[in-house]
């Protein structure tokens, strides 16, 4: 984030892919104008979620998914991806398809024209807004300042694109950690008496 020191100054990352490095500064705008809200038809409560279902239940959680439900007045449609902020835990997550609200306390946010989904959610991602207990977070977020190039230049979507790459190489890699701790697990019941 920049001070109000350095307003003036323009602001350039470090690190650019080469065909962007001559491109200019990138424009900085807080986020409550580049997200509209999406308000979700119902919001379902625990003792509603369901151990397998037609669609998944978002919340505030760590949990991409915390449950999932067969009502379809529930779920919440619109141009996805959507960025969603878990307003008491600030977590923040990327939902790429039809879902329903689980309980309360998650923002919804639809990014205007100016910003790529995929980018807002990776620089929220780097840059996130510290939780400071249990209260809500969003009028903090809302005035975050969110530095971000030109869409039309595809500098959004080719660093959304590239750190993208780079979470499915390490989920991958992480399930082949948890599939050799099953294998040690199994060994070591089988050599141990």
């Amino acid at each position: 984030m920049r001070s109000k020191s350095d307003k003036k100054k323009p602001l350039v990352p470090s690190l650019r892919f080469p065909e962007f490095r001559e491109a200019g500064a990138w424009e900085v705008k807080r986020l409550g104008k580049l997200v509209e809200t999406i308000t979700p038809p119902k919001k379902l409560q625990t003792t509603e979620y369901l151990p397998s279902g037609q669609f998944p239940i978002i919340d505030q959680s760590p949990n991409d998914v915390c449950g999932w439900t067969d009502d379809e007045t529930a779920m919440i449609n619109g141009e996805f991806p959507l960025v969603i902020f878990g307003d008491h835990t600030c977590v923040v997550k990327l939902v790429e398809g039809p879902f329903a609200q689980g309980a309360d306390g998650i923002k919804v946010l639809s990014p205007t024209s100016e910003v790529d989904a995929r980018f807002l959610f990776l620089s929220l991602q780097a840059d996130p807004i510290e939780q400071k207990g249990y209260k809500r977070h969003f009028s903090t977020l809302k005035e975050k300042l969110i530095p971000f190039p030109p869409k039309d230049t595809d500098e959004q979507q080719k660093i959304a694109h590239c750190l993208s790459s780079l979470d499915e190489v390490i989920g991958l890699q992480a399930k082949k950690v948890q599939a050799l701790k099953q294998h040690k697990k199994g060994l070591m019941q089988q050599l141990f008496p």
